[in-house]
């Protein structure tokens, strides 16, 4: 009895890590928790992006700015994109007068990488990122409709499977660079529910 406990207590705590979406990152962008706010004047900084997990196992319908995997922008991909999904943020705010770097770095996900919405360079405001933001983690706020939020096109962005890619990404004062990424609901989870049910299975038989 003690040894089927421990057993799906592991397997709970499995599950748990399963489902835990961003799997690490590179470069100076640091994963946090879901935070209060995203809006101007949140989480200022001169050094790092930010990103986090937003809503999981969601049934999502959208437009993206980057649908294409692999690709590599500019140019963007933008098309349409549905199904199971998981959904991720990924915030830089810099601060300080004239406050400008340059973001290098990755963050790679369980699960394959649907779409990237963002802010195209002239499509003013952000409508594919504003039209996503009921993706958003619960109890963050979002600035939608802000006027210069997303992407100013400079630098490139690559995504390939799992991983999104920035690469001499400047980041400047005037601007709020802002990420969505939505990515597939991996099947790791499935699979261990099932060794969970089959774990209660075996214990159910055993006299």
């Amino acid at each position: 009895m003690r040894c089927t406990t421990l057993s799906l207590v592991a397997l709970a705590g499995f599950i748990s890590t399963a489902q835990a979406s961003i799997v690490g990152t590179t470069g100076n962008i640091l994963q946090i928790a879901p935070p209060v706010s995203v809006n101007p004047g949140a989480l200022l900084t001169n050094v790092n992006a930010f990103a986090f997990n937003e809503q999981q196992n969601r049934t999502f319908a959208g437009l993206g700015d980057i649908t294409v995997n692999p690709s590599v922008a500019p140019p963007l991909t933008p098309g349409p994109w549905a199904g199971l999904i998981n959904s991720h943020f990924i915030h830089v705010n810099p601060g300080g007068t004239g406050a400008i770097f340059t973001l290098n770095g990755t963050v790679t996900f369980n699960g394959n990488i649907v779409a990237v919405m963002l802010s195209s360079p002239g499509n003013i405001p952000p409508a594919n990122l504003d039209a996503t933001d009921g993706l958003g983690a619960f109890g963050t706020a979002y600035p939608t409709g802000f006027p210069t939020r997303g992407w100013n096109g400079l630098g490139t962005i690559a995504i390939a499977g799992p991983t999104i890619t920035f690469n001499n990404v400047v980041v400047q004062t005037q601007g709020l660079d802002q990420f969505r990424v939505v990515t597939q609901v991996p099947a790791t989870g499935s699979a261990a529910l099932l060794g969970l049910a089959g774990l209660v299975s075996m214990r159910r038989r055993r006299p």
